[in-house]
C-alpha cells in the first residue's frame, strides 16, 4: 500500500478519493456519528437516497460501532457478522464488506474513515493499516475546517 498519495490530501473529498483509488473499493466515506443518526461528510463512490444526502438513521451505520469501539472495525461479511444483524446498510444499501477506522476531534471518536464494498472482501492488513492512516489524516484535516 502506497500512502503518499493520501498524505497529499488537503480535504477530505481529496483524501476519500485517494484512498478509494489505493484500495479499488466500491466507494470511501468520512462519517461523523451523532447520537442519533450518521452523516457522510466525504463520499466518494456511495450512491445514497436522496433522504440520506444530510443524515441518515443509525440503523444504517456501521460506522456507530468503529466509533463506539474507538478501534478499527473489519467485516468480510456482513450477511453473517452478529454485530449487523439488525443493520440495514447491508439489505437496504448493499453493503457486503466494511472496514473503518475511528475518527477524532479533541482526543474523541467522532465518526470513521470507512471504506465498503457491495461484495464479499477479505480486507487484509495493510488496506487496516491504510485506513489507520487515513483516519489520522481525517484528524488533521478536521482540525483545520477542511
Amino acid at each position: 500500500m502506497e500512502l503518499s498519495e493520501i498524505k497529499k490530501a488537503t480535504s477530505l473529498n481529496e483524501l476519500v478519493a485517494s484512498v478509494r483509488a489505493e484500495l479499488d473499493s466500491a466507494a470511501v466515506m468520512v462519517t461523523i456519528v451523532g447520537e442519533h443518526d450518521q452523516c457522510v461528510i466525504a463520499n466518494d463512490g456511495m450512491s445514497l437516497p436522496s433522504e440520506f444526502r444530510d443524515s441518515m438513521p443509525l440503523d444504517y451505520s456501521i460506522c456507530q460501532h468503529t466509533k463506539a469501539m474507538d478501534f478499527p472495525l473489519v467485516i468480510d461479511d456482513a450477511v453473517s457478522h452478529p454485530l449487523l444483524r439488525q443493520n440495514k446498510a447491508f439489505p437496504e444499501l448493499g453493503v457486503t464488506s466494511y472496514v473503518g477506522a475511528p475518527i477524532h476531534e479533541g482526543g474523541n471518536p467522532v465518526g470513521a474513515v470507512c471504506a465498503v464494498e457491495l461484495k464479499q472482501r477479505r480486507w487484509s492488513k495493510d488496506e487496516v493499516d491504510l485506513m489507520v492512516a487515513a483516519a489520522g489524516i481525517a484528524d488533521v484535516l478536521l482540525q483545520r475546517g477542511n
